[in-house]
């Protein structure tokens, strides 16, 4: 593992040294901006209103970096011929493939962590109030990152940039939709169809029990037990998936 821990260190360290992080502070201040008109325009519950358009908009440049992150991984280490260095080495693939995915993931949570500051600070200075679920809106939004940045990795090692994007894209709609489709009463009576619901629901990322904006927006409150339950599954997840993208990469032609 330490191979992978060094890997992910450069990998972590070559991205901080991109356009990655500018880009992201950028986007941030953009969110702040668009926060800001959405609470001098709108009535009311101000400062809430501009909280619901900035978790929404973090939410999609978190998507964004993510598919910009993953899409990437393979395509630039074989341009740069780097990627062929490093299969010769005493290196296992699994283990350079592993410490990309452990680098882009430590890239993406600062990411997440500088749009959080600047979207909190916004919050506050418009009168909002912090609660403990505001916290873990963003946490989920990060999980959910996480998960998306693992599948469009996983999806590369099989096709192209174009393609990669468009599966993950689908995986990430399905995902989000598929529980209230199994909640539908014509599913429920169809017995191959309602089957069929529940094998996707069982082999797709549920993005909907990460979404609790809604909750956040409306100070509702969720049980201890559902946040630990989420945040095992979606770690669960993010294992498995970027498992199996070892192992496919470990036998994977490389050309």
């Amino acid at each position: 593992m330490r191979a992978c821990f060094t890997i992910g260190h450069f990998t972590f360290i070559q991205l901080i040294r991109s356009k990655v992080l500018i880009n992201t502070v950028l986007i941030g201040l953009l969110l702040a901006l668009v926060s800001f008109i959405s609470y001098e325009i709108s009535y009311g519950a101000r400062s809430k209103m501009a909280l619901d358009i900035g978790l929404g908009l973090n939410f999609l440049s978190m998507f964004g970096i993510s598919l910009f992150l993953g899409v990437g991984l393979l395509a630039e280490e074989i341009e740069n011929r780097t990627l062929y260095m490093a299969i010769v080495s005493p290196i296992k693939r699994w283990q350079f493939l592993l410490g990309k995915i452990l680098g882009m993931c430590l890239t993406l949570i600062l990411n997440g962590s500088i749009l959080m500051v600047i979207i909190l600070s916004s919050y506050l200075i418009m009168g909002g109030q912090l609660s403990p679920l505001i916290f873990f809106t963003i946490l989920f939004d990060l999980l959910s990152s996480l998960i998306i940045l693992s599948l469009v990795i996983f999806f590369s090692l099989f096709t192209n940039k174009t393609i990669a994007v468009l599966f993950t894209v689908t995986v990430v709609i399905t995902g989000s939709v598929l529980h209230e489709l199994a909640l539908l009463n014509f599913v429920i009576r169809q017995e191959v169809l309602s089957l069929f619901v529940d094998f996707l629901r069982w082999l797709m990322p549920n993005f909907s029990i990460l979404d609790i904006k809604d909750l956040t927006l409306y100070n509702h409150s969720l049980p201890a037990s559902y946040l630990f339950k989420t945040i095992t599954y979606s770690l669960t997840y993010l294992f498995f998936i970027n498992m199996l993208s070892c192992i496919v990469f470990e036998k994977k032609e490389l050309n």
